[in-house]
């Protein structure tokens, strides 16, 4: 069996020793390429072996498969690049509309900011207050100081830097609107405190507006002719509104019955005392419906229009006091929440 084996080893190996030679042998012959020129004796003959005429094959092969590569690699760049060309347009457009915006933004805020300031100033908080506030200036400087560094660190991004400036102006506003949260809540303290004033002073009709519309004016403030003997002037220091019996009378600000009763004249009055010195009244009613000493609220229903005392007819008789005593015009007072009466229209 051993012996049968290498019989058949050794005629396979012969084989091989018997195929590369005879392929040796073919790539020795050569093959001659004769170029004979058209009026000339001349010959031009190159005689090639195949090995080297594999091996030109190959070289030609590899340079037309490059060529193709190179082609293609070309097409991929000139796409990308186109890709590119694109997307600057788009990012630069981007870019402009953001700065836009962003500018658009700064003067919003800046304007908040000096309204702002307008509003506490005219509510009569003190200058030490107010520039307790951040300034909007301030703000942007302080965020471009630090953008600025960023700016350095990022230098090698080269053109891709043309994008920086409007994202850095939105992120300085980042800044100024959150400096601005600080200015917010001092000018939310300090609108309470304001609108703590307001609350209590007497503005507004006594009314709400769907029962003005069933109500006239009909005396304001000043002299004029005694409407009980027609006869003589008399000085007549509220405003008269005129309506139906039993009309809700209702507070014009916030603060505390000062008292409630009968008054020859008056006839049944409430007067209602407020903050910083104001003093409302209603007078001629018929009914009164708190006591005196009870807090009340702007809104709330206090009496009830009636004729008591020297009248001629159902009205309600409505005064101002600075003090107890200084009686003014109620008529801006009451107009600074009607616009459609015509004594609010003419005033």
């Amino acid at each position: 069996m051993g012996t049968r084996k290498s019989k058949i080893g050794a005629l396979v190996q012969k084989g091989l020793d018997s195929s590369i030679e005879r392929a040796r042998q073919k790539g020795h012959e050569r093959l001659t390429i004769m170029l004979i020129p058209h009026g000339q004796e001349k010959i031009f003959s190159l005689q090639l072996n195949y090995q080297m005429i594999f091996f030109l094959a190959g070289i030609l092969l590899l340079a037309v498969a490059l060529a193709f590569y190179g082609f293609y690699r070309k097409s991929q760049k000139e796409a990308n690049a186109e890709k590119l060309r694109n997307l600057y347009g788009l990012n630069f457009r981007s870019a402009m509309a953001l700065k836009e915006i962003s500018d658009e933004m700064r003067d919003a805020n800046e304007s908040v900011y000096s309204n702002l300031r307008e509003v506490i100033s005219l509510m009569g908080v003190p200058d030490e207050e107010i520039a307790e506030l951040p300034d909007a200036d301030d703000s942007a400087s302080r965020a471009e100081r630090e953008l600025d560094q960023e700016a350095i660190q990022k230098s090698k991004l080269g053109p891709g830097r043309n994008y920086l400036p409007p994202v850095y102006s939105l992120r300085g506003l980042s800044f100024m609107f959150g400096d601005q949260m600080r200015a917010l809540a001092t000018v939310d303290r300090l609108i309470g405190r304001g609108v703590g004033v307001y609350a209590s002073m007497p503005v507004g009709r006594p009314f709400t507006p769907a029962e003005m519309r069933a109500l006239r004016d009909t005396s304001g403030f000043g002299w004029r002719l005694n409407p009980v003997t027609q006869w003589g002037l008399e000085e007549h220091l509220g405003q008269d509104t005129a309506g139906a019996d039993g009309t809700q009378v209702r507070s014009t600000g916030q603060g505390v019955v000062h008292s409630a009763g009968y008054d020859f004249g008056y006839g049944n009055r409430i007067v209602v005392k407020h903050s910083n010195g104001f003093f409302s009244m209603y007078a001629h009613l018929q009914r009164i419906l708190v006591n005196p000493g009870e807090p009340i609220k702007r809104g709330q229903t206090i009496g009830l229009m009636g004729r008591t005392g020297r009248v001629t007819g159902s009205h309600l008789h409505y005064e101002i006091w600075l003090g107890d005593q200084a009686r003014v015009d109620p008529l801006p007072y009451l107009c600074a929440f009607d616009w459609t009466s015509e004594s609010c229209k003419s005033f």
